[in-house]
C-alpha cells in the first residue's frame, strides 16, 4: 500500500470530496482518464497531453498488481456512489466505467500469458516509429528537451520488453514464431538507414530549423539540441539492435510449437477470458464458430450470384479470385515499397496508391455520406504509406478541433490489388473508423468514452476493453453500405421518373377533357352519345399508351443505373468476402 500511495502522489491523485452524486461521478471520471494517460505517456500524447512526453510506459512484474490496487480503488470509489438520483446519461456513464475497472481486474489472473510479450510484427514501437515522433509536440525548446528523454527511455523499454521475454520463457507461455518472425525485418527497416536520415532524427532537421526560439544564442541552442538528439538517437538504433540479437537468438528459439494456446495448460480457459473481455458477453468458442460458419455460407452464397453475373460460369469462389489475383491490372506496383518512410514524406513513393486511397474516400464515398448519415463533424482525414509490413491498413484517430487530422495508414508494403481499397477505405476511413470516431470526440461524452484508450492486443484480458462489437462492428457494417447507397440512388432515380409520368398522364387528361368540350358544344346534340363514346376509347387508348411508355422508360432507367452502379457493387462484395472469409 506504501507503494500504491507514492504512486497517488506522483500523478498527482486526490480524493474524492464528498457532494453530491453528479459532482462525485464526474470528479471520479476525471481521474479515472488521469490515471489512464498516467500509465500510457504515448496514448496521453495522441490526446495532446503532453505533461509527460518526456517518458514512456513501464512493463515490470511489480506493476501488474499495483495497477490492479488502482483499478480496486477506483471500483470500490464508484460503487460508493449512489446511482438513485442519476440522469439516465449519468447512468450510463457509471455502468460503462464499472464495466471497464471491473473487466481490467478480472483480466489480472491472466496477466502472465500474451501480456508477456509486448512485440509482435502487428504490435510494438518497431511497426511505427513514425507515431512516436508525430505525438510530439515541437514548438519550444523544452518540447525537444522532451523528445531526447524520450529516445533515451527507448533502450529502457526495451529493458523491460526483455524482462517479460524472460518470465514468459520460464512459464512456456511465448508466442508461436509466426507472431514473432516478421520483427527482426521491421527493425531492419528502421536500422538500414544512416542515423541522421532516421524518422528519428527528422526532428532535429526539419522541425527545429522551422522553430524559433527567441533565445539569446538561438544558433548554439540549435547546435547544442541537434547533437544531443544524434546522440540519443544513436542509443536507439544500438537498443534496436540489442533487441533483434535478443529476439532472434533467445526467444524465437523458445517459441511455443502450436499456434493456438489452446495447446497449452489452461490455454482454453484463458482463450474464454479473451472472448469475454473482447465481446462483453458469454459466447463459446464453439458458438462463435457456428455462428462464423453461417455468416461463411450467407457470404459464399451472395458472391457465387456476382461470381455468375459477372459471367464466370461454374467458377468455385477460390477460382474467381485466382484468376483476378493474376491480372496485373488489378495491381499496383509497389517496387519502391521497401523505402523508409522518411522517404516516403520525402520523395513521394508510393503516391499512386495514396492517391487513389484519397480519391476513393474524397470523391467516391464523402459525396453519399450526407444521405446515410445527419450531423456530420467533417473532422479531417489524410491517407499515410504504413511505416512498416502488417495488417492492410490501419486508422488513427485525430483531435476533436481539426488541428490534427485522423490519419488512415495504408499498406505499400506488399502488392495492392484495387478491388479490396474500397471496402478497406470504407472500413478505416469514412463511414468507417474516421467518422465514428469523429462523432465520439465531439459528442457530448466523458473524455474516458470519448478518448477511446487503444489496446494493444497482447494486453488482453488485462486491459481496459474497448468494445470490438462497437469499434470493429460499425467498420464492417460501413462496407457494406455501398449497397445501401445504390438503393438509394436508383430510388430516387425511380421516383424522378414517376413523377414526371404522373405530370404527363394529368396534362392529357386535361388536353382530352379540353377536347370533349369543345365537341360536345360543337356537335348536333343526337351525337352526343356517340361522340362520348369515341371520346372514352380515345382516353382510354391514350391511358394505356403512356403506362406502357412508362413502364419501359422506368425499366430503361433502373437498368442504366444498374449498370453504372454494377461495378462498385461487384468490387464491394467481392472486397468483403475476401477481406472476412
Amino acid at each position: 500500500m506504501a507503494t500504491l500511495n507514492y504512486l497517488l502522489l506522483l500523478i498527482g491523485f486526490a480524493f474524492i470530496a464528498k457532494g453530491d452524486e453528479h459532482t462525485e461521478l464526474k470528479y471520479l471520471e476525471r481521474e479515472f482518464y488521469s490515471w489512464r494517460k498516467a500509465e500510457r505517456p504515448l496514448f496521453a500524447a495522441g490526446m495532446e497531453d503532453f505533461r509527460r512526453a518526456d517518458r514512456l510506459e513501464q512493463f515490470h512484474l511489480e506493476l501488474i498488481d499495483i495497477r490492479t490496487e488502482f483499478a480496486e480503488y477506483f471500483l470500490t470509489t464508484l460503487l460508493n456512489i449512489s446511482k438513485v438520483n442519476l440522469s439516465e446519461k449519468d447512468q450510463m456513464d457509471y455502468a460503462i466505467m464499472q464495466d471497464m475497472l471491473q473487466a481490467f481486474i478480472t483480466g489480472k489472473h491472466w496477466s502472465r500469458w500474451t501480456y508477456l510479450t509486448p512485440i509482435s510484427w502487428l504490435e510494438g514501437l518497431q511497426r511505427n516509429p513514425d507515431f512516436f515522433v508525430d505525438s510530439t509536440n515541437f514548438n519550444n525548446i523544452g518540447d525537444f528537451e522532451n523528445y531526447i528523454s524520450r529516445l533515451y527511455d527507448i533502450p529502457r523499454l526495451f529493458r523491460d520488453y526483455i524482462e517479460f521475454f524472460g518470465e514468459a520463457i520460464r512459464l512456456g507461455r511465448t508466442s508461436h514464431i509466426r507472431s514473432i518472425h516478421r520483427v527482426p525485418g521491421q527493425i531492419d527497416q528502421i536500422l538500414n538507414v544512416p542515423v541522421y536520415e532516421s524518422v528519428y532524427y527528422m526532428p532535429f532537421t526539419h522541425y527545429l530549423n522551422e522553430t524559433f526560439f527567441t533565445l539569446p544564442d538561438e544558433e548554439a541552442v540549435k547546435k547544442s539540441v541537434r547533437e544531443r538528439g544524434l546522440k540519443a538517437v544513436e542509443g536507439v538504433f544500438e537498443a534496436y539492435r540489442y533487441l533483434k540479437d535478443y529476439l532472434q537468438n533467445v526467444y524465437m528459439k523458445n517459441t511455443r510449437q502450436s499456434p493456438g494456446v489452446g495447446a497449452l495448460e489452461g490455454g482454453a480457459d484463458f482463450y474464454q477470458a479473451c472472448l469475454n473481455w473482447y465481446l462483453s458477453l458469454n459466447m463459446t468458442p464453439e458458438d462463435i464458430h457456428n455462428l462464423g460458419l453461417k455468416e461463411v455460407a450467407r457470404v459464399s452464397a451472395e458472391m457465387h450470384e456476382i461470381i455468375e453475373k459477372q459471367g464466370y460460369h461454374n467458377y468455385s469462389i477460390r477460382e474467381y479470385f485466382t484468376q483476378l489475383k493474376e491480372r496485373e491490372d488489378m495491381f499496383f506496383d509497389t517496387e519502391a515499397s521497401s523505402f523508409p518512410i522518411l522517404v516516403y514524406r520525402l520523395c513521394g513513393l508510393a503516391e499512386d496508391i495514396i492517391a487513389e486511397y484519397t480519391n476513393i474516400i474524397e470523391k467516391r464515398i464523402e459525396p453519399h455520406l450526407s444521405k446515410l448519415f445527419k450531423d456530420q463533424p467533417g473532422l479531417p482525414i489524410i491517407v499515410l504509406p504504413m511505416p512498416s509490413d502488417g495488417s492492410r491498413g490501419w486508422y488513427y484517430s485525430g483531435t476533436a478541433d481539426g488541428l490534427r487530422p485522423g490519419i488512415f495508414y495504408a499498406n505499400t508494403k506488399r502488392k495492392v490489388p484495387k478491388y479490396v481499397m474500397a471496402a478497406l477505405a470504407m472500413h478505416e476511413a469514412n463511414p468507417g473508423h474516421h467518422l465514428q470516431i469523429s462523432y465520439s470526440l465531439t459528442a457530448d461524452l466523458p473524455d474516458f468514452r470519448k478518448n477511446r484508450e487503444n489496446t494493444e492486443k497482447f494486453r488482453v484480458p488485462f486491459a481496459i476493453p474497448f468494445y470490438t462489437a462497437y469499434m470493429e462492428g460499425w467498420a464492417l457494417y460501413a462496407e457494406s453500405l455501398v449497397v445501401v447507397v445504390v438503393v438509394v440512388v436508383v430510388a430516387l432515380v425511380v421516383v424522378v421518373i414517376l413523377v414526371v409520368v404522373v405530370v404527363v398522364v394529368v396534362v392529357v387528361v386535361v388536353v382530352v377533357v379540353v377536347v370533349v368540350v369543345v365537341v360536345v358544344v360543337v356537335v348536333v346534340v343526337v351525337k352526343v352519345l356517340v361522340v362520348v363514346l369515341l371520346v372514352v376509347v380515345v382516353v382510354v387508348v391514350v391511358v394505356v399508351v403512356v403506362v406502357i411508355v412508362t413502364v419501359v422508360a422506368a425499366a430503361g432507367a433502373v437498368t442504366v443505373v444498374r449498370k453504372f452502379f454494377f461495378f462498385s457493387e461487384k468490387i464491394f462484395d467481392c472486397t468483403f468476402y475476401l477481406t472476412h472469409s
